[in-house]
């Protein structure tokens, strides 16, 4: 994945979607929603990581008893960009050895809490 003007790719990415107000007027409804995410990328060996915090202002319509987006406005409230530094479990002097990790595919700690087969 690439961001828009940057040739970084990204190697993580998280989005999170909190604190919905809905104004409901009929089949009509505006929306305000907080958004928080974290993109971490690579370039040259050197790992960053972009925290962009702000909000959606969405128009939503129901047509056809499907609710949609009709409109959003995208607020930018607040950014950051750094440097990787240590992880957090070393900041706090956690024992790595002990936690639980994530780990994408079959090996996720999500496949045992749901009692999926793995095969």
């Amino acid at each position: 994945m690439i961001s828009p003007n940057s040739t970084a790719p990204v190697t993580g990415l998280w989005h999170f979607i909190s604190n919905v107000l809905i104004d409901l007027h009929g089949e009509a409804a505006d929306v305000e929603s907080y958004h928080i995410a974290l993109v971490i990328r690579h370039e040259n060996g050197v790992e960053t990581q972009s925290r962009i915090g702000g909000r959606y202002l969405d128009r939503m319509e129901c047509r056809e008893g499907r609710w949609g987006i009709v409109h959003r406005d995208v607020v930018f409230d607040w950014s950051r960009v750094d440097e990787s530094g240590m992880p957090y479990w070393e900041l706090v002097g956690l024992d790595e050895s002990k936690l639980l990790r994530g780990k994408f595919g079959p090996d996720d700690p999500l496949y045992s809490h749901l009692w999926v087969d793995r095969g």
